[in-house]
């Protein structure tokens, strides 16, 4: 271009000149060798002729195809510009056009969206323009072609110079390539976002309008435990949850409307893991405003949901440990507040249980379960369980054990079985303190209800609340029965000092009236008319001795001599006399008696008349016959004890006078009939035996007395 507008020449300019038109023909055939080996590698038609084309071993090649002809030359700078473009600008420009065309062809549905296949067009055409006119219409020369084919001869047809036609060609590479340019910042950006995306710790995806998964990051894949994205492609993303499955539709649903919406849900991995997300969803749209796919992008939150529930669970447990204390507060029988608080219990929110169940408690001594409390139950089922043994059907074997039973249905060791029972599972929880089994728990279940390591130990919790409100209950009982105790004992003292002087006072003129009596009876005959008159008095003047006598040991008065006894042994003594009462009033006798008592201290005669006492009391409450049961055995309420039992199946002593019967000279026999000393003194008796007297009784049923002395070695 200097030359052309008459600039001056040199050796050095032209040599300068030479250099920048090899070192930019050279980059221009290494551009465009690089652009066309793609094509080749993707499988294109020509691939042997375009990889041989753009082999890197061919330009050295070439190189040398120029510099040695152009140095064996006579005019160096003049051949070899010539060769350079003939060998280098050709084939770069041709090679670099085709390499931009043939892209453009194979990659024609990408760049159709991106709207840059018509500058690949415009940019490889101006290559192959440009390596035409720059490297076929070189300047004159002395050799073929050049003599011919030369830039004079395209300024001859043309009228203008190849150098205008080539600036022109310049300027559409060099606009069509900054064009270029923008798919590559583009796909530069997206390649950014792609690595964001897949190294996000969100759960990111792309969603079809049919609900499948097209695409899905790394996180997502691994929460999912698949191996890598790939495996999801294609699954039915509604599938994967498992919980708030319409949630997730409607969320999906709004997000084709082209609206933005936020959800939480439950899914479930490929190996079973249960992860809880909050996810919000958008639609994808294309240019035109169309909506292709939804974007749904998910935050693991099952660490969040975990801390939620259980802040939940322990504010739960912290109201029902409040109601069931508030509760246990009241002045009401124990059955009745085992009762509220067991549906107490059933209305936890985070239990899911069943409504229906039982309280039982444990009688030690018997080993058994007497169903106390219930909300739900069937009457048979309340029939059944009324009264079960320890290590019988499930609530028997948590008892003997002091672990909880699961159940998730009906099995072997539900004992318990009745027509029409339907099927179900169970919590069998212990109430114990200690060793100590107290009662049990029992909870209904769902058939195939799993178990539950968190409701278990909620339950077993509750238990302990449960073992705390008995013991107190039973404290309190055993309290009450001790004031009671105390009271009555007061009361005897005061009735048996009363009752030592009246005896006093009356001893002597009773033995009087007895003495001359018994004098005059016998000097009259027996046809004297006051022969009956006497005996009368002889009679009911004995009967109040007896009853001074009754009223003397009553008072203490008289000294218990003790002894060591076989308490089986002396008590037989007394059962033929309670045999001859018994048997005309149709009563049959039960003896229960334990073997291997140890030995104790005690009266024989007192002990027998105290039992005797009892069975009379016994034989009077079942005017029509019952059975009348007679047993001793080793305490297991009181260590060190051993018990005396009588227990009858008649009417039952009424609530309200039970803390009376053993006052003195109450009865509620008919006048005439009794004294009202006898559980007095069988009380008195007891009590001198260093023991203690305890009533069982409910209406109807019958009544038990226990009697408690102590094991003296």
């Amino acid at each position: 271009m200097w030359q052309l507008i008459g600039g001056w020449k040199s050796v050095v300019f032209d040599s300068l000149k030479y250099s920048f038109l090899l070192v930019s023909y050279l980059f221009l055939f290494e551009f465009g060798r690089r652009l066309v080996r793609p094509a080749a590698e993707s499988g294109a038609r020509f691939k042997k002729t375009i990889l041989f084309i753009s082999s890197w071993q061919l330009l050295p090649a070439i190189t040398a195809l120029i510099i040695i002809p152009a140095m064996l030359s006579s005019d160096f700078l003049k051949m070899a510009p010539i060769l350079s473009r003939y060998f280098l600008g050709f084939t770069g420009g041709i090679l670099a056009g085709a390499g931009l065309l043939l892209y453009a062809l194979r990659m024609r549905e990408m760049l159709r969206r991106t709207e840059v296949g018509k500058w690949f067009v415009l940019a490889g055409t101006a290559l192959v323009a440009y390596g035409i006119l720059g490297g076929l219409f070189v300047p004159p020369g002395d050799f073929f072609p050049a003599n011919r084919l030369n830039a004079g001869l395209f300024l001859s047809i043309t009228g203008l110079p190849v150098q205008l036609f080539r600036a022109l060609c310049a300027v559409g590479i060099a606009y069509g390539i900054v064009r270029i340019l923008n798919i590559f910042t583009r796909e530069i950006e997206e390649k950014i976002q792609s690595t964001l995306i897949e190294n996000s710790p969100d759960y990111i995806a792309v969603i079809s309008q049919k609900g499948g998964f097209i695409s899905v990051n790394r996180a997502g894949a691994l929460l999912h435990e698949f191996s890598g994205p790939w495996e999801m492609a294609g699954k039915d993303a509604v599938g994967t949850v498992i919980e708030n499955k319409a949630g997730f539709q409607e969320a999906l649903a709004k997000a084709l409307k082209g609206e933005n919406s936020v959800v939480e849900f439950r899914s479930t991995g490929k190996k079973g893991a249960k992860i809880w997300w909050n996810a919000g969803f958008s639609p994808v749209k294309e240019s035109d405003g169309g909506i292709i796919n939804v974007l749904c992008i998910s935050r693991d939150i099952t660490g969040y949901r975990e801390i939620s529930e259980q802040n939940r669970r322990n504010y739960e447990i912290q109201k029902i440990s409040n109601e069931i204390l508030g509760i246990a507060l009241k002045a009401l029988p124990l059955p009745e507040i085992l009762t509220r608080i067991f549906i107490n219990i059933l209305s936890v929110p985070f239990l899911t249980l069943e409504p229906r169940g039982a309280i039982f408690l444990a009688d030690n001594e018997t080993r058994s379960l007497a169903m106390v409390a219930q909300h739900g139950l069937a009457v048979p089922i309340q029939r059944a369980c009324s009264n079960l043994p320890f290590g019988r059907c499930l609530c028997g074997r948590a008892a003997i054990s002091g672990r909880t039973v699961y159940s998730g249905d009906l099995d072997e060791r539900h004992e318990v079985m009745y027509d029409g029972i339907s099927h179900h599972g169970h919590y069998c929880v212990p109430i114990k303190s200690g060793a100590e089994i107290l009662g049990v728990l029992n909870l209904y279940l769902k058939a195939g209800h799993k178990k539950n390591n968190d409701e278990i130990a909620f339950l077993e919790g509750v238990a302990n609340l449960l073992a705390g409100i008995i013991i107190r209950k039973r404290d309190e009982i055993e309290l009450k029965r001790s004031q009671e105790r105390l009271i009555q004992s007061e009361k005897m003292s005061a009735v048996g000092q009363l009752a030592a002087g009246v005896a006093h006072e009356i001893n002597n003129p009773l033995g009087i009236i007895l003495g001359f009596a018994q004098s005059l009876v016998k000097r009259i005959k027996e046809d004297d008319p006051m022969a009956m008159p006497l005996k009368s008095i002889e009679r009911e003047t004995v009967r109040c001795t007896a009853l001074v006598q009754d009223l003397l040991v009553f008072s203490r008065t008289s000294k218990i001599e003790e002894e060591q006894l076989d308490l089986n042994e002396a008590l037989n003594g007394a059962l033929s006399l309670i045999f001859a009462r018994a048997k005309p009033r149709g009563v049959e006798i039960l003896q229960e008696m334990s073997t291997d008592l140890p030995r104790i201290f005690g009266n024989k005669n007192k002990l027998q008349q105290a039992l005797i006492n009892l069975a009379n009391n016994a034989i009077d409450a079942m005017p029509e016959g019952g059975t009348l049961t007679i047993g001793t055995l080793l305490s297991g309420r009181r260590p060190g004890y051993v018990e005396i039992q009588v227990r009858d199946t008649g009417h039952g002593i009424p609530k309200k006078i039970q803390t009376r019967v053993m006052e003195p000279f109450f009865t509620t026999k008919e006048a005439g009939k009794g004294t009202g000393l006898g559980l007095s003194l069988v009380y008195e008796i007891v009590k001198s035996h260093n023991g203690s007297l305890e009533l069982e009784s409910e209406e109807g049923k019958g009544t038990r007395f226990i009697v408690f002395l102590p094991i003296k070695t």
